[in-house]
């Protein structure tokens, strides 16, 4: 199978890893974050950069000619507890039906750039 490296400009992760790889039918994310898609600096609060980390990850699944009814699982970590609800909101906007949601798992985590991240699984035959 023929493995495609995922790069966004703007997303770029530091030493030259990959945002994304696709190796046939699957997708696996490294962090998406909140950066702002156009100016590539990331915005203050929570609510900006929840915004912005799901839009990153819309252009991630339509870089690997995927979309979000390809995504199997989605983990979204913030950097505080007391954020958890903010990026939740979003997950509901994107998959907005409860019988065709991927599973989601969200966790506190000691993340490096940021207060938001997402990380996806995708699945397409």
């Amino acid at each position: 199978m023929t493995q495609q490296v995922i790069n966004i400009k703007g997303l770029e992760h530091p030493e030259a890893s990959p945002i994304a790889c696709r190796i046939g039918p699957l997708l696996v994310s490294g962090a998406i974050n909140g950066k702002d898609p156009v100016s590539g600096k990331m915005p203050d609060g929570v609510e900006e950069q929840s915004r912005n980390a799901f839009a990153n990850m819309k252009r991630v699944l339509e870089e690997a000619g995927m979309t979000l009814d390809d995504v199997a699982k989605i983990t979204i970590y913030v950097k505080s507890d007391k954020d958890r609800q903010v990026p939740l909101k979003y997950w509901a906007e994107y998959f907005p039906d409860p019988k065709r949601r991927p599973a989601r798992r969200t966790f506190e985590a000691p993340i490096h750039a940021g207060i938001v991240q997402v990380e996806i699984i995708a699945y397409k035959a």
